[in-house]
């Protein structure tokens, strides 16, 4: 069974990074229960330092409905900010639909995953790809 990758983005703690042009960001949406009753809300962050766990900073607020992220007053960034303007362009493109759209302009969306050695979450697109994080694959490959 294939899950549509916009129920992807509202699974909780989805974490992907957006590459291409000699860039990347690694982005988390984590989704957070209202105790009321109220729809959920989905905070979506930025990596900014070398942590994949804890070095998010807070970026806006992801509207799954209308597939768009909202920059509030507590927004780290500004509205023409590139971080911000890439984060809704390929959100745009998944709400619509139109994912494949990221690769054929030149970019790479990776899903993270984890360490085959050690379960750290990986989010270097290389990594990912050899499921192993450069530290592990040093140990693996016997160096």
């Amino acid at each position: 069974m294939m899950i549509a990758t916009q129920n992807i983005l509202c699974a909780g703690k989805a974490t992907f990074t957006l590459c291409g042009m000699d860039r990347r960001w690694t982005y988390r949406i984590v989704k957070i229960e209202n105790e009321d009753g109220r729809e959920p809300i989905f905070f979506a962050t930025l990596l900014t330092g070398s942590d994949n766990e804890d070095n998010y900073t807070y970026l806006g607020v992801y509207q799954p409905a209308v597939g768009w992220v909202k920059l509030t007053k507590a927004s780290q960034y500004k509205e023409d900010s590139e971080v911000v303007r890439a984060l809704r362009w390929v959100v745009g493109l998944v709400f619509n639909g139109n994912e494949a759209e990221v690769e054929s302009k030149g970019f790479r969306m990776v899903w993270s995953s984890t360490c085959q050695r050690c379960g750290r979450t990986l989010t270097v697109p290389s990594s990912v790809d050899n499921r192993l994080g450069p530290e592990c694959a040093k140990k693996v490959d016997g160096e």
